[in-house]
């Protein structure tokens, strides 16, 4: 019996695993340079930019005999395993968007990592990728590996010999690495902005913040004014600031280079992550930059930081402002003599 119980042993110590198939969570799906959205002015410059798509395994028990395969999809499923059979033949993309967009990227027998290398155009096979999304839409593109062993019909793999079972391993696919293509804009401010004249400028404070988690930034934007509550469209001045949380926290944003005395209207819109800009606000018109005659206003405009009282400060202001009143004190002085 003892030597039954230790030959028993032997032989399961010495058998070798059976070969499983992979898990999702032993899929590892990068691209880089890394990107998870494109949009706005950019995108088909991201849509073109080289980049290096890689898949690796974790583990090594997977059999002898299987492929390894990337694959482009429209949905997050990738391709079924009747199209992967295109690989490794780097086909077109017959459906591009919408519907059931399937291409085999590229395809090795037996490997736990591979990569492929071209822009994002290249990698799913649809040229002209931004022009094809239309402004105010959200597509995705799915990136997804897909292991697939040769006894997946079910004709035994590695292991199978006399006596033995059949052992059919499925299919395994990772989680898609997903891209979205956004030029859907954020919503636009109901509220039009509070506005501040200044020197050759206009202060532009936003009134109003969507509820939306996508904005990153804040553009007060200013027109000029041809005629009472008309607004030339061929000039326009910008200038943006990250976007707080809150409206209530929203500073105002200066617009310089303005002409005083010229009538200006003034709006303000969002920018999310991917670049994309909403629609204005209402505009406000009706306001002129002018000179700045009081000297407190013109002290701060131009740089200065005191608030009040005599200053010390050693700035080019300050400076300035302590030889003004030294030579006029000098001038009283000799007058009196």
């Amino acid at each position: 019996m003892r030597n039954a119980i230790i030959a028993l042993a032997t032989f399961v110590l010495a058998s070798p695993a059976a070969a499983q198939a992979p898990s999702e969570g032993d899929f590892t799906v990068e691209i880089t340079p890394s990107i998870e959205r494109l949009g706005g002015s950019d995108c088909e410059e991201e849509a073109t930019a080289e980049r290096t798509l890689s898949v690796s395994l974790a583990g090594n028990n997977f059999g002898s005999t299987y492929s390894l395969r990337l694959t482009y999809g429209s949905t997050t499923q990738g391709c079924d395993e009747a199209e992967t059979e295109m690989c490794p033949e780097r086909t077109s993309n017959a459906d591009a968007l919408g519907g059931v967009g399937c291409r085999c990227i590229t395809s090795e027998a037996n490997a736990t990592s591979m990569t492929a290398t071209g822009s994002l155009e290249e990698l799913s096979g649809i040229d002209n990728l931004c022009s094809l999304v239309n402004v105010g839409q959200d597509v995705s593109l799915h990136f997804v590996a897909i292991w697939e062993p040769d006894n997946a019909d079910g004709s035994g793999g590695e292991g199978e010999g006399e006596g033995e079972a059949d052992v059919a391993l499925d299919t395994a696919r990772s989680g898609a690495l997903t891209i979205h293509i956004d030029r859907s804009g954020p919503p636009a401010g109901v509220q039009p902005p509070d506005v501040d004249r200044s020197e050759h400028a206009l202060k532009i404070t936003p009134t109003d913040r969507p509820n939306s988690d996508d904005i990153e930034e804040v553009e007060a934007c200013v027109r000029t004014e041809v005629e009472s509550g008309e607004v030339d469209l061929s000039v326009l001045s910008c200038e943006s600031e990250s976007a707080p949380a809150e409206a209530d926290d929203f500073e105002p944003v200066k617009v310089a280079g303005l002409l005083n005395g010229n009538s200006y209207c003034a709006a303000y819109r969002f920018i999310d992550a991917a670049g994309n800009t909403g629609d204005f606000s209402p505009w406000s018109c009706g306001f002129t930059p002018e000179d700045l005659l009081d000297f407190a206003e013109l002290y701060r405009e131009r740089g200065g930081l005191e608030t009040g009282g005599c200053s010390v400060s050693t700035g080019p202001t300050s400076a300035l402002l302590v030889g003004f009143f030294a030579a006029a004190g000098l001038i009283l002085r000799r007058r009196r003599r």
